[in-house]
């Protein structure tokens, strides 16, 4: 670095060995921001320069106070902060920046925009040369420099000049007629699809939109052909029917179907090793996200839609991983796109899923924990609406189920990234009892001491370990179960070699037996153990647990007193109070002579009653 010294202002925020993206934070980052700015000890020529401030994805209000924060930094002979931004001129911004410099940018693009219409119309309209000057002079004009209108409008006046003989009057009209707001220039755009195309429309609008990956010419027309099946059957077969020799240039066959049905509102753009699919601009993905653009597309079957994009990606993702792995697997983005299609719809896929064969459902030779039932994934995947629609056809389906329901939602918290116990409390309060998974409990324990010898206390803040722990102990966990018998109900070799209960051979272990295992353990039973400063927040993470179990009356078996005074001191250290904890788990002995005196004058008592 040029200005080392600079290292000092931030030093605090970042002082870890190892830091990963969750410690990345945006107050963090503001902050240190903040602290480089307002120093005074390195010289600071800087200028911002911020492109579409009205494409930001948060509150615009935090964007203007953002700036206006800058913008508050006093100039110094040494200092100097600049800011150029540019925007639509929405009322936000206009009304915060009033005071400050500015200029319309479609004043200084005109030349552009005649250029651009040149080089694009001059060989598809047959006009004369003051007809044709006088053409291109009034799309700059109605444009106001906006491009994106530009490219729509001269492609919509090619297309009817190549499929119908237009006179000046017709072709100023047609003009005229096109909207300068792009918002009404798309919805135009829309109605002007045949009303048999308007359900391809919609999907493939709402797969691009929703979809949080780019999709490839392949993915999109897959997607888009899951959009109406209902079952997993229909799904596969419309899948099955694509791969044949017809459909080998799927690039092709978007950017046709693109015009047909999108009326050129999407596109196929270069990547660097495939090509992706797109909407032509974020103005376009702002109005396909528009509560209105379903009524606005659909018409009167808007009423009796209720899926979207978020549900075609399921459809599609779930029967594409069948169909590539053999079995349904519980992957990250088919996850979200489930519990999206929940929340964003209000109804869940529970038809679907149930139509998907039971021997698509659970790996072969499967663990313990893997997923042997549409009910099994919806758990693990943290669909809520799939479990309560389930209950009203079968109110009992809880009760009468042998999955480790409970251990589904902590296994596969990477998948939910959410709280665990919103799931715990309902599969808990609609019938599933502790008994039926004894695991559970255990589940979260390696959680929290995997996290502190592995990952790192950043990656399990979310889940709210004590809490999920805290609702098990209210639906009767007992604080004492142990360990290794209850790993040991399954055979050992269908366990991970990486699991520390899989490995432990020195007899039975309680609970916080395994939360006090220290770093030495960490490395027996291959965990990577992490720097010292990076495991701040997960060693609090593992003392709240340590204080919740034994103030439910939990007690250590094997662990010796060696170690848990370690633990406590290092407790100490980072500034957690242990008084209370160590008198529960480290109480005062008494001496021989203490417990003589105390037994003779127990006896003595019981003589005089």
């Amino acid at each position: 670095s040029e200005h080392p010294s600079l290292y000092t202002l931030i030093q605090s925020l970042f002082d870890k060995k190892s830091l990963t993206s969750e410690d990345w934070t945006l107050p963090t980052l503001r902050k240190a921001l903040y602290n480089i700015l307002w120093q005074d000890k390195v010289p600071l020529y800087l200028c911002f320069f911020l492109d579409a401030l009205d494409e930001y994805d948060g509150r615009l209000e935090f964007i203007c106070q953002f700036l206006k924060d800058l913008g508050a930094i006093p100039p110094k002979p040494t200092k100097r902060i600049k800011v150029c931004f540019s925007s639509r001129p929405w009322d936000i911004f206009v009304n915060a920046f009033q005071d400050c410099g500015g200029f319309r940018i479609h004043d200084f693009t005109k030349e552009d925009v005649m250029n651009y219409c040149l080089g694009s119309i001059s060989q598809e309209i047959p006009l004369d040369a003051i007809e044709f000057q006088n053409l291109i002079l009034n799309i700059v004009t109605r444009s106001r420099g906006v491009f994106i209108w530009v490219k729509l409008v001269v492609q919509d006046l090619g297309r009817a000049m190549r499929t119908t003989t237009m006179s000046k009057e017709q072709m100023e009209r047609l003009l005229e007629s096109y909207p300068t707001e792009l918002g009404s220039f798309y919805a135009e755009i829309i109605n002007r699809i045949p009303r048999v195309y308007k359900w391809k429309t919609y999907a493939m609008l709402e797969i691009l939109v929703r979809s949080r990956d780019p999709l490839t010419p392949e993915d999109l027309i897959r997607a888009v052909e899951c959009s109406r099946c209902n079952t997993y059957k229909d799904s596969r077969d419309s899948l099955d029917r694509l791969y044949g020799p017809h459909t080998e240039d799927f690039s092709d066959l978007v950017s046709q179907e693109s015009r047909r049905y999108c009326g050129g509102l999407i596109e196929v753009v270069s990547g660097s090793s495939t090509l992706y699919i797109q909407v032509l601009h974020q103005t376009v993905e702002d109005f396909v996200s528009d509560p209105e653009f379903k009524q606005t597309v659909l018409g009167d079957q808007a009423r009796i839609t209720v899926e979207n994009g978020n549900t075609f990606l399921t459809k599609y993702d779930l029967t594409d991983d069948i169909r590539r792995d053999g079995f349904l697997t519980v992957s990250y983005l088919t996850t979200f796109y489930t519990r999206a299609a929940e929340q964003t719809s209000g109804r869940s896929i529970k038809d679907f899923l149930n139509s998907i064969p039971n021997s698509f459902l659970g790996r072969p030779l499967a663990l313990r924990f893997e997923v042997a039932t549409p009910l099994g994934y919806a758990v693990s995947a943290g669909l809520h609406l799939y479990v309560i629609e389930s209950l009203a056809d079968n109110p009992n389906l809880l009760r009468e189920s042998n999955e480790a329901l409970l251990s589904y939602v902590v296994i596969h918290r990477h998948q939910i990234h959410k709280d665990l116990v919103p799931m715990h409390k309902l599969l808990l309060g609609r019938g599933f009892r502790i008994a039926q998974d004894p695991t559970a409990f255990i589940k979260l324990v390696e959680t929290i001491w995997s996290a502190t010898y592995h990952f790192g206390g950043s990656a399990i803040r979310s889940l709210n370990i004590h809490s999920a722990a805290e609702n098990l102990f209210n639906h009767g966990q007992d604080p004492n179960v142990t360990v290794i018998q209850n790993y040991y109900e399954v055979p050992s070799q269908q366990f991970s070699m990486r699991s520390p209960a899989a490995l432990l051979d020195f007899g039975n272990m309680t609970p916080l037996d395994y939360l006090f295992l220290d770093r030495e353990h960490a490395r027996i039973f291959g965990y990577r153990p992490t720097p010292e400063g990076y495991i701040h927040q997960s060693y609090e993470a593992q003392y709240n647990l340590i204080c919740l179990i034994s103030a439910r009356g939990g007690v250590t078996n094997k662990t010796r007193a060696k170690l848990i005074r370690q633990s406590l001191n290092l407790f100490s250290a980072i500034g957690l109070p242990i008084k209370d904890l160590q008198a529960r788990l480290m109480p005062p002995r008494k001496s021989p002579v203490q417990t003589i005196k105390s037994k003779l004058k127990d006896v003595v008592s019981r003589l005089t009653c």
